[in-house]
């Protein structure tokens, strides 16, 4: 075989192999980021994370008007967590939990900062959806204990965290 076949074969040989190892790369990059989506355990509580625009979190998300979205994508991006509940005034369980794991009542300065625990109302809405970034909880009533458990992990880690 003549000097410029060898070097030739040998190039392509190179090239095949740098493209396998990239495509090798891309893959093991893609399967990280899909475990992103599993189902978390946290101390006996499950949580879904449905990254942004999927899961519960979206669906609460997109029944509130255009400028509510934003605002709530801007609170949870934040790091703030997010208590949604259906009743016409907070239940006195989750004024407490707020309160409590925020170090205090509503705060303009906390909020900005990702560190408030802030109360939504949706009609209709039964049992209470926590949202945190990439994450949601739903449970049955706002005494449900892992609720304290999400809003304690969630708290402060939004888009950056």
């Amino acid at each position: 075989m003549a000097p410029e076949h060898r070097r030739a074969r040998r190039a392509a040989g190179v090239a095949v192999t740098i493209l396998v190892a990239l495509a090798g790369g891309f893959g093991l990059l893609l399967f990280f980021v899909a475990r992103d989506d599993a189902p978390v355990e946290e101390g006996g509580t499950t949580t879904v994370a449905p990254g942004p625009g999927r899961g519960d979190g979206a669906a609460v998300a997109r029944e509130l008007p255009l400028g509510r979205r934003a605002e709530l994508t801007r609170a949870l991006r934040a790091g703030n967590v997010v208590l949604v509940h259906g009743a016409s005034a907070p239940p006195p369980a989750l004024t407490a939990l707020a309160a409590d794991v925020s170090g205090g009542p509503p705060d303009p300065a906390l909020r900005e900062a990702g560190q408030q625990v802030i109360l939504a109302r949706r009609p209709g809405a039964r049992g209470v959806v926590a949202l945190a970034w990439g994450r949601t909880l739903r449970a049955a009533s706002p005494a449900d204990p892992q609720l304290r458990r999400f809003a304690e992990a969630w708290l402060g880690r939004g888009a950056e965290g």
